[in-house]
């Protein structure tokens, strides 16, 4: 998951940022993000640093948009994608770490 904090005046595009990343020559297909979350607010520490632990989380399980890779586009993630994610996580044995999100 990647996670965009916009200028206020912006709002995010799905196409326009999947056309920016068809862009970079230097960027596998491998290494697009699945998720990207487009935050209100990122979590800081006492220094006001980003709080990349916090960030990591709230992972998915958050009211910010998260937009989901499909294979061909970026699509809202909806309550039932979430369920789905989670899903996979108990499916392939990682329960421990969902214990850690939220």
């Amino acid at each position: 998951m990647t996670t965009l904090l916009l200028e206020p005046e912006v709002v995010f595009s799905p196409k326009a940022f999947t056309q920016f990343l068809d862009e970079q020559r230097d960027l596998s297909p491998k290494w697009r993000p699945s998720l990207v979350r487009i935050a209100t607010d990122l979590p800081q520490t006492a220094t006001r640093k980003v709080d990349k632990p916090a960030l990591r989380r709230q992972a998915w399980l958050n009211d910010d948009p998260i937009f989901q890779w499909t294979g061909t586009h970026y699509a809202r993630l909806d309550d039932a994608g979430r369920l789905a994610i989670a899903n996979s996580f108990l499916d392939h044995d990682r329960s421990a770490l969902l214990a850690s999100l939220g």
